[in-house]
């Protein structure tokens, strides 16, 4: 590439106790053969010495930046953060436990240049634990907020190598434009962890862009390592609570209440089936009163969302960009 097709990306890394996969993430982002690129780590009030060890290790380095929360402000905030630091007209969020393969940045950048379009990108991401196997090859999301990991635990195969549109790319690796980032609010601070991915990415098809798996870039990821330090009820909330705001966020005034109705009684079902123990239903219970209490502020979320909608939810069931739900996609989401 030459200078002027190599625009400067931002990779931003949120960073929380993260000590040897910290500076491993870090690592795996210089060693790509794309060098104009900055590195943003964002920590959130970390307790550990992983900082302390990544300025050790790269004393100096110019292209790295480090910038300090004095609290924990979850995963959507302390990204936001990152792009209020960021210079490049591309970012790229990046989980601690994922690591960018040489070229993935390269491939990525290429392909956003030469398809406006675009507006943001998933590599294909494979288990940074056993790399035969799939982590993500995107997600799909129903009109009821059901989302399956598309490939998840898979075999790497023919089946993921083929570029496609998708609902939603996986934060822990996803290439954006920062211009279009800014312009849609970035990602929902108040769901603090869980589904602001999909959120965002929603609200990308809506504004007229697309989001699209790429698997000529590569990345590999770990996943769930800050989670498994929470309690069930921890993640059990956030997921229902954040998947019930952008439900209510991003679906038309015509589907919004059969589906989210729908939504209430397949979250309970889903409880029921599995069996989960009671801090499924307390969060369950917690999720649908903070929807109550906070109603105000998520319809005006709604209406901001809404006055910049130029697709409609018909398009996109009709290009299956939602997946209308179905007896597989149910399964595969429990």
């Amino acid at each position: 590439m030459t200078r002027i097709e190599s625009p400067l990306v931002s990779v931003i890394i949120l960073s929380y106790n993260g000590m040897t996969d910290l500076i491993q993430c870090v690592r795996s982002v210089f060693e790509s053969s794309y060098t104009n690129l900055e590195v943003i780590v964002v920590d959130n009030a970390s307790t550990d010495d992983s900082l302390a060890t990544l300025e050790r290790a790269y004393s100096g380095n110019s292209r790295l930046k480090i910038v300090r929360n004095l609290v924990n402000l979850g995963f959507a905030a302390g990204n936001n953060i990152g792009v209020a630091h960021a210079r490049g007209e591309l970012v790229a969020f990046l989980n601690q436990d994922a690591r960018l393969e040489r070229s993935c940045v390269e491939r990525a950048v290429q392909f956003m240049l030469g398809n406006l379009e675009i507006a943001a990108l998933q590599p294909r991401i494979l288990s940074l634990d056993d790399p035969r196997l799939i982590d993500s090859a995107g997600v799909v999301l129903s009109p009821i907020g059901v989302s399956v990991v598309i490939g998840h635990g898979q075999a790497d195969g023919l089946q993921y190598q083929q570029k496609r549109f998708i609902t939603s790319g996986l934060a822990a690796a996803l290439f954006v434009r920062s211009r279009l980032f800014r312009m849609l609010g970035g990602f929902d601070e108040d769901f603090f962890v869980l589904a602001e991915d999909g959120d965002f990415c929603w609200r990308v098809w809506l504004s007229g862009n697309k989001v699209v798996y790429y698997p000529k870039a590569l990345a590999f990821h770990r996943g769930g390592s800050s989670r498994r330090k929470e309690t069930d009820y921890f993640n059990y909330y956030y997921s229902i609570r954040n998947n019930f705001t952008m439900l209510l966020k991003n679906l038309s005034a015509p589907l919004t209440l059969p589906c989210v109705g729908t939504s209430i009684c397949y979250h309970f079902t889903r409880g029921l089936i599995l069996r989960y123990q009671i801090a499924y239903f307390r969060a369950l219970g917690a999720a649908i009163r903070w929807q109550i209490t906070n109603r105000k502020a998520v319809w005006r979320k709604r209406e901001n969302v809404q006055s910049l909608r130029k697709v409609s939810d018909a398009l996109l069931i009709s290009q299956r960009v939602l997946e209308v739900v179905n007896p597989d996609l149910i399964l595969r989401a429990m």
